[in-house]
């Protein structure tokens, strides 16, 4: 709580860069505490900081995409994460940050996706399963013709015993 609110007044009263690090560090005081809207207000406030500092923004960016993450945005994570790969010059440590981000992302996206094919297929199978079981069990591939299934207890019309009877003595 003292580092927080020490961090405010830096950030509030101070417009170089120690301002922008200040609240970079309550943004990411804020997303400790799980307070993500409060997070992202901080963040923006960084980013539109008049003179900004590209270090400090593009680390704030990085808090953005995690935040994104933390309220299931996963679509503007990975927005986030590639912007700043495109556009930060800074190089070194931050584009390596959000790149690292960003395969962990995909990764975990294209595992997702393996997991829900694998389990389509599965479904698929039991299903296929099941008809091939249900298949065997009913006479003439399947087809159910009245007094014809087997069971005994198959009441027949007048009409079908008649026919029967004549396709028997047909025979």
């Amino acid at each position: 709580v003292l580092a927080k609110e020490h961090f405010q007044k830096i950030s509030n009263s101070v417009k170089s860069e120690a301002g922008a690090e200040a609240r970079y560090e309550v943004a990411m005081i804020y997303f400790r505490q799980g307070l993500y809207k409060e997070t992202e207000k901080i963040i923006f406030e960084l980013i539109n900081q008049i003179p900004s500092y590209d270090y400090w923004v593009a680390k704030g960016f990085i808090l953005l995409s995690d935040n994104y993450l933390a309220l299931g945005d996963v679509f503007q994570a990975k927005h986030t994460l590639r912007s700043i790969i495109g556009n930060y010059e800074g190089g070194g440590e931050i584009l390596r940050i959000a790149q690292v981000k960003l395969d962990a992302i995909l990764e975990k996206e294209q595992s997702d996706e393996k997991k829900k094919a694998e389990e389509m297929m599965k479904k698929q199978t039991e299903y296929d399963q099941i008809l091939e079981d249900e298949m065997e069990g009913t006479p003439q591939g399947g087809i159910i013709t009245p007094g014809k299934s087997g069971n005994s207890n198959d009441s027949e019309t007048p009409e079908t015993q008649e026919n029967n009877e004549n396709n028997e003595n047909n025979e």
